[in-house]
């Protein structure tokens, strides 16, 4: 039976997972040094993974809560400026290495060309 409240379902013993992404993601080198500014002003290490129009993932050593708001500054590929994005901590997920995948949405969607200009 479907469980529309849930990312996967299983019908005859079968595991079905079902993608809810609206945009396309695109891999994003990371640069040393990224950080992220907490909601109550901590600065979080971070690695981010990949980035779409509408958010992106990042990886962190440490737990962030869902609905917080976070600040980062991504280079634009040129180098020649930067783009502060906000976003909201839509998913925490545990990683085996003790850290966390960290899944935001971002509070203004990107345009196509704002995207294209971070990687």
């Amino acid at each position: 039976m479907f469980d529309s409240a849930s990312s996967s379902s299983s019908y005859r013993g079968e595991v079905f997972t079902f993608d809810r992404r609206t945009s396309a993601r695109y891999e994003y080198e990371s640069r040393e040094g990224d950080t992220a500014i907490h909601a109550d002003s901590q600065v979080v290490p971070i690695r981010i993974l990949n980035i779409s129009v509408g958010g992106l993932a990042l990886l962190s050593d440490r737990y962030i809560e869902r609905s917080t708001l976070l600040s980062l500054e991504l280079p634009s590929k040129d180098e020649r400026g930067s783009r502060r994005l906000v976003m909201c901590v839509r998913a925490a997920d545990s990683q085996p290495d003790g850290g966390w995948k960290i899944g935001c949405e971002f509070v203004r969607k990107l345009t196509n060309l704002e995207l294209l200009a971070l990687l």
